[in-house]
Parts: structure tokens; sequence; C-alpha cells
């Protein structure tokens, strides 16, 4: 049974470029990213999602989730190629892509060497490496313990590094009230003290 979330191509575009202007202004050169329970779609899906959010896509999101359901459809992740691709004028050193489900390993794209995967439960586990830029978006509340996992997102952002979160997650920890993070917009945070 697949409990990944639905996430198309281009979903986050608009988070990701938003957090790789503040890290290039920054002058974050050579960082560490991590990606935190990126989503999947179905190839059969992917092509047939508008490039905008959008009511169609959510819809679309909806089908795509109950077809992964029902059978056994290969799926990619766009997040991570997205982020490498946007970040790429940095030069990232590598992207760790935290996962629960072993399926999300198997739609990485395999090409490119600064991808590890690595099997987390973020629920349950803090990182042993700290990300300088940090993305979470849309997985916490689809979690049991969203409180613990936010923690633990926070606690995998080094000092003087950002964390990209999407805006609308009814958290029960928020961001917001830690006073080691510094708000930059409505998705971005920077962990200044």
């Amino acid at each position: 049974m697949d409990k990944v979330r639905s996430s198309w191509k281009g979903r986050n575009n608009d988070r990701i470029i938003e957090a790789l202007e503040e890290a290039a202004r920054r002058d974050m050169k050579g960082c560490t990213l991590i990606d935190i329970a990126p989503g999947v779609v179905t190839q059969l899906l992917s092509p047939f999602f508008p490039e905008t959010d959008s009511p169609l896509a959510h819809a679309l999101g909806r089908v795509d989730e109950v077809l992964r359901k029902v059978v056994d459809l290969s799926i990619l992740c766009h997040e991570a190629e997205e982020i490498l691709s946007a970040f790429d004028p940095i030069n990232p050193k590598h992207l760790i892509v935290l996962y629960m489900e072993a399926r999300i390993e198997q739609a990485l794209p395999r090409d490119d060497e600064r991808i590890i995967a690595n099997p987390h439960d973020i629920e349950k586990d803090s990182l042993l490496e700290l990300g300088d830029v940090v993305f979470c978006y849309n997985a916490i509340p689809n979690t049991n313990n969203p409180k613990a996992c936010l923690e633990n997102v926070m606690r995998s952002v080094r000092m003087g590094g950002l964390l990209s979160i999407d805006p609308a997650t009814d958290w029960r920890l928020n961001p917001r009230t830690d006073p080691m993070f510094v708000q930059l917009s409505d998705s971005l945070y920077a962990k200044e003290f």
C-alpha cells in the first residue's frame, strides 16, 4: 500500500527558487541540501498535470493517489531533480532525500551522483547530517506525530541555514514561535539564533 502524497512536476518551483535566491544572497556555495518526504506522481498521469497549482492539479493529485493505492504503477519524484537543477548555479555538495516509503528511492533520478537516498523516519529520528537548505512540503500534516516531525525538521537545519516549508501546513508547533527561526516569507525561514 502506497502512503506517499502526490506531488506533480513544478508544484513547489516558486518556493525552491525563493530558497535558491536567498541561499545565493548568503553565498552558500557548495551547500548541503535536504529534501524531506518528497511526493511522487504516477508516470501515467504526470504529463497531464498543469504547470501551475490549480483545482485541476489537485483533482488529478487525488486520482493519482487512488491509482497508486489500487495498482502498482511506475512513479516519478520530480522534486529532487527540480531542487538540484535550480541550485546548480551555487554548486550544491549533495541533496539528501529522506523518505519512509521504499518506493521513493526507485522514483529518484539515478543519473545524478549528488542525490543521496536515505530511508529515515522523521517522526522518530533526528538527522546525523545537517542541511544548509532544508525542504519539507506538505509532509508534516500527513504524519502521526506532526509536532515531533516539525521539531526534527527544524533540528535538521544548520545554524545560519534556511528552511523552505509549506506555509499552509496546520502545525502544532510553528517555526514562527521558535526563537531560533526568523521568518523571511510565508514559506522561508532562517535559523539565526
